[in-house]
């Protein structure tokens, strides 16, 4: 999985990731809850093609992805 730290802001999403040599994938997401400071996992609800997930990926683009829709993600200790 390629992974990247994400600059802070304000929904505390720490880091992004995307699968690689694939030609879709979905987008994980990790992040820190305010409330309980637990970490949190994330997925894209869509299956991207690799060039837009890449793109996402490397415009640290987590907004979007939340707009598109988001679900706790069985893939986990990723970064």
């Amino acid at each position: 999985m390629k992974i990247k730290k994400i600059e802070p802001n304000d929904r505390n999403i720490t880091y992004i990731g995307i699968k690689e040599n694939v030609e879709k994938s979905y987008v994980f997401l990790k992040g820190v809850s305010k409330v309980s400071g637990d970490i949190q996992w994330y997925v894209s609800v869509k299956k991207y093609d690799i060039s837009d997930a890449e793109k996402l990926f490397d415009e640290e683009n987590f907004i979007d992805i939340f707009k598109m829709g988001v679900r706790i993600s069985n893939v986990t200790r990723w970064a």
